[in-house]
């Protein structure tokens, strides 16, 4: 029906919103393939159909979302979104720009920050990283949360590839206080703790 009267009308609007059931329909069978590979991780066929249904719909969502940003070219929120799925899809370049601008945007500043930072250091640039996510962290309100752990984990990631690792043992040392088996990081503590 919405696409009908997107159709009829041009109004943009219907279009957005078709759009955005569409994007909740995959992500339900993305769950139910995720869950179907889960539970069988010796088929190999159900590994491969989630990850090949992950792609198409990141694909998919990247063009709902240029397509938005090129309507609303204020709106940090769709250039904040944009920007994740170029994120997942691994066009670092590219996702780069948009979280710069939509750190601009309250709502989604301490989010952009962080994947601004990841996308720093999926570059290799830790200098940028690790200065990106201490300035985020900075910002951020709380010291615990799930923005908080992952800022913190991916900063003692970055100090750890710039091979600063009194500041990467203080930072996993902070981390497992917050969430004793978030990730990876009580083994890699434990590695920098042996020398």
């Amino acid at each position: 029906l919405l696409d009908e009267e997107y159709s009829s009308s041009r109004n943009y609007i219907f279009k957005l919103r078709a759009d955005d059931i569409g994007i909740r329909m995959n992500n339900r069978r993305l769950r139910a393939l995720k869950e179907a590979a889960a539970a069988d991780p010796a088929n190999a066929r159900a590994q491969e159909q989630a990850l090949s249904f992950a792609a198409k719909q990141n694909d998919a969502e990247i063009a709902i979302f240029t397509e938005r940003v090129s309507m609303y070219p204020t709106d940090m929120k769709h250039k904040f979104q944009l920007g994740l799925r170029l994120f997942k899809a691994g066009r670092f370049d590219e996702a780069i720009p948009l979280f710069q601008l939509s750190q601009m945007d309250g709502r989604s500043k301490h989010e952009s920050r962080l994947y601004l930072g990841r996308c720093f250091f999926e570059k290799n640039f830790m200098e940028q990283a690790v200065s990106t996510l201490r300035a985020a962290i900075d910002g951020v309100d709380v010291e615990t949360g799930k923005l908080a752990t992952e800022l913190n984990y991916w900063l003692g990631r970055g100090l750890e590839q710039l091979k600063q690792f009194d500041e990467a043992r203080k930072v996993y040392g902070h981390l497992i206080q917050i969430d004793y088996n978030y990730r990876d990081a009580r083994q890699r503590l434990q590695k920098l703790v042996a020398g």
